[in-house]
């Protein structure tokens, strides 16, 4: 009986801390705009993304498990919208597509494939816009980021579109 109390005692510790943590995401977080036609102003996708790459601070916590979970967390209880869930993936690849174009032919320290790179133009992005945004600018700032060290990749931590897609009595 003591091993079920510490278990739920544990389970209620992190619903909890899961509630006061996308409480505080969503008083501050920028309201993606979504049309009448389910399409998703890419402007304002923008804006949210990079609050929330602020928010969860990957650089310095660097478990991408627990932010995906967060993620999901914010779907599932109704606090992120499906088709904004859903573009989370492809504004990812589109920041990375634009770090590859300016970056592809660059001698980078340590990255020697193309998982490394991909490791690499995902810890750019985890790092905050205004990394990112230098970052494009390889002439200025090319000693700065090519040494960046990176974490197993952050891109994991985005759902992929499966989890969002797949009802959850099936996950």
């Amino acid at each position: 009986m003591r091993n079920i109390r510490s278990v739920i005692k544990k389970v209620l510790t992190e619903e909890v801390s899961f509630q006061q943590n996308a409480l505080n995401f969503m008083k501050n977080a920028p309201e993606v705009k979504i049309n009448e036609k389910g399409n998703i102003n890419m402007e304002s996708l923008d804006e949210f993304m990079w609050y929330l790459i602020d928010f969860v601070d990957y650089p310095n916590n660097p478990d991408y498990k627990k932010i995906k979970s967060f993620i999901l967390g914010l779907w599932r209880y109704g606090m992120l919208e499906k088709e904004v869930a859903l573009r989370m993936k492809g504004w990812m690849g589109m920041k990375q597509n634009a770090l590859s174009d300016q970056w592809l032919d660059k001698d980078i320290k340590d990255v020697g494939g193309d998982d490394s790179f991909h490791d690499w133009m995902s810890q750019i992005i985890s790092m905050g816009k205004d990394h990112y945004e230098a970052a494009l600018d390889v002439d200025n700032n090319y000693k700065k980021y090519s040494n960046v060290p990176y974490e197993e990749s952050f891109a994991y931590a985005i759902p992929h579109y499966s989890e969002i897609e797949t009802p959850e009595i099936f996950r």
